[in-house]
């Protein structure tokens, strides 16, 4: 289904009539299948990617295990089993409860994260009123939501804040926090990019596979606009977490380790 002309022209005149992708996958299915339980599962966000996984796949040698997820679904915001998700954990650090039954290491500095989502919205807040942003630019920007966003900025305090007065049936809130992070690291149109691996650490048996791809291993050096944004990227995390350093790691070259 998923590779067939009519199901992604389906998706893709839900997606412009504003839906999100995964409602738009999960009505296009509705006309090729009746069984809702199918329908349910192949909507859910980490089964979306595991089928995109296969098609990019398809008409290789790559064997694929396939491993069932227990107890939680990614978007879970609450654990109902042993196993939690990443969603609940962070409903429990937003609230400040204790998550270290979850987790393998409780002892490790974990970021604030309300601290964190407030000083993104206050550098975006910022950028948005103070600067003339040529929004035909942005990436995802979708005709008029620019006023919106000016017109709730001006009548919000915090990120939370902001986020539910954004979203709609149109805006969802994963396409407003990507949004966020557009406008902050001026992405524009996606097309406008070129793609490349970035390595961060190899071993001997993979090193032989790098070779005349295109790669790169560190930012020093690298002037190319993709390369900026992941440093602008990794500098705005280093800010809203308190890991004023964090960003120089960028510049490293990837870990090797040495085949016995």
């Amino acid at each position: 289904i998923y590779s067939s002309e009519e199901f992604n022209n389906n998706i893709k005149s839900l997606l412009d009539e504003g839906y999100s992708y995964n409602l738009s996958c999960s009505k296009a299915l509705q006309k090729e299948i009746i069984s809702k339980e199918l329908i349910k599962n192949f909507s859910l966000p980490n089964n979306i990617l595991a089928i995109q996984y296969l098609k990019a796949l398809e008409n290789t040698n790559i064997n694929v295990h396939l491993i069932k997820r227990i107890d939680n679904n990614y978007y879970d915001a609450y654990t109902t089993g042993s196993i939690s998700s990443a969603t609940s954990i962070r409903e429990l650090m937003k609230n400040n409860v204790s998550f270290n039954e979850y987790v393998i290491d409780s002892n490790l500095n974990y970021i604030d994260i309300n601290k964190s989502y407030e000083k993104l919205f206050l550098l975006f807040k910022s950028k948005v009123l103070l600067n003339n942003i040529n929004y035909n630019n942005i990436n995802g920007i979708k005709e008029g939501i620019e006023n919106r966003i000016i017109t709730i900025l001006k009548k919000t305090t915090s990120y939370y804040e902001f986020i539910n007065k954004m979203v709609t049936k149109r805006y969802s809130e994963n396409y407003i926090q990507r949004l966020i992070l557009y406008i902050l690291l001026d992405i524009h149109k996606l097309n406008q990019y070129n793609t490349f691996n970035r390595v961060l650490g190899f071993d001997d048996n993979v090193e032989k596979l790098l070779k005349n791809r295109k790669v790169i291993t560190t930012l020093k050096n690298n002037k190319l606009l993709e390369y900026d944004i992941e440093l602008k990227a990794s500098i705005l995390y280093s800010l809203i977490t308190d890991n004023n350093d964090l960003y120089l790691n960028e510049f490293n070259i990837p870990i090797r380790r040495k085949e016995k």
